[in-house]
């Protein structure tokens, strides 16, 4: 697969956080005490702008997991692999919104599936490249601690903490992959 498919790891987390941002100003959404999902709740008026956003982010995702898979080596398939099912997960979140019984499944399983394969990427490559094995391995942590360290009135904080450090993993990523340095 033609690695400028990479633009597609660009493409994800901006479309998710333009809809996000939209779903925000349409619901006059407040972060304390809520989770995201509440603009996607089942039932609420115009909930298909925040689960649109989530599953047309997913599936740009899921174009640049694989476009990822086919340049890492051998050992380095198995986080990358880890990668796209979460990418899975993200789509299904969109698919089975709050209010629906596998919903909180998805969103739970999206997350740490992301970590945890991010992580293990760091863990992968960090004899080849230390730098971005060592920031591969820290993103997750340093997400998770902000996330749930302190205590948050609701999810929807700690939800946009871990949605901001994958993107920026994501978005690292891309680039590297973009410029055929992976």
């Amino acid at each position: 697969m033609n690695i400028k498919y990479a633009v597609f790891g660009f493409l994800s987390p901006l479309t998710a956080f333009i809809f996000i941002a939209a779903a925000i100003h349409v619901h006059h959404f407040q972060f304390s005490g809520n989770a995201l999902s509440d603009m996607g709740r089942v039932g609420l008026e115009k909930n298909y702008i925040f689960n649109s956003g989530l599953i047309l982010s997913g599936i740009f995702g899921f174009i640049f997991s694989i476009s990822l898979l086919n340049e890492l080596k051998r050992h380095e398939k198995i986080p990358g692999s880890i990668f796209l099912i979460a990418t899975v997960f993200l789509i299904c979140i969109g698919i089975f919104p709050e209010g629906t019984d596998p919903h909180f499944f998805f969103s739970v399983m999206f997350y740490l599936f992301a970590a945890l394969s991010i992580f293990i990427f760091g863990v992968s490559i960090i004899s080849r490249d230390r730098k971005m094995g060592v920031f591969s391995i820290f993103i997750p942590i340093i997400g998770t601690i902000l996330a749930l360290g302190p205590h948050w009135d609701g999810v929807a904080i700690p939800e946009t903490i871990g949605a901001f450090f994958i993107s920026l993993w994501v978005i690292l990523i891309s680039h590297r992959l973009w410029r055929g340095k992976i």
